[in-house]
């Protein structure tokens, strides 16, 4: 287990931390959101820097138009690549790219991770959302990555 997972952040860390309430992070439980976010740790929620952080990637695509279920499964998924790059163990991060289509009034979506906009080209869609998860590291508070760094010299 590394540094960056151990449950040390209660919510309202999480908030000052991430800007995501406490009543949200309730909320976002309640409705299912944050499956693998956390640690109940005697009846009170805990939270990893690892999950400060996609906390805070998540409310930034909330921000955005995603919904809540598709930021908080976003960032869970690719949060281990930002905290990689915050910590200068990796150079740069793809990009995520959500592709819609619709054919005979059935919508259908793919998720693909690319790391430039060549292989979009060869899929067939109407729309696409494109997530630049560096640009979204490059982002991060001070704060944060002061965090990070705490975790990285441990």
């Amino acid at each position: 287990m590394s540094d960056e997972d151990f449950t040390i952040f209660p919510p309202a860390a999480v908030e000052k931390l991430a800007g995501v309430t406490t009543d949200s992070q309730r909320d976002l439980r309640h409705r299912g959101c944050l499956t693998g976010y956390g640690q109940q740790i005697s009846n009170r929620w805990h939270y990893s820097a690892k999950d400060v952080i996609a906390f805070w990637i998540s409310k930034r695509l909330m921000n955005t138009g995603f919904g809540r279920h598709q930021s908080c499964r976003i960032a869970r998924s690719h949060v281990g690549d930002v905290l990689e790059y915050l910590k200068g163990t990796k150079d740069s991060i793809s990009m995520v790219v959500l592709i819609h289509s619709a054919e005979e009034d059935e919508v259908s979506e793919g998720y693909w991770v690319v790391d430039d906009f060549s292989e979009i080209q060869l899929r067939e869609f109407e729309r696409a959302d494109v997530i630049n998860l560096q640009y979204l590291a490059d982002q991060v508070p001070t704060v944060l990555r002061e965090t990070i760094a705490e975790f990285k010299s441990a």
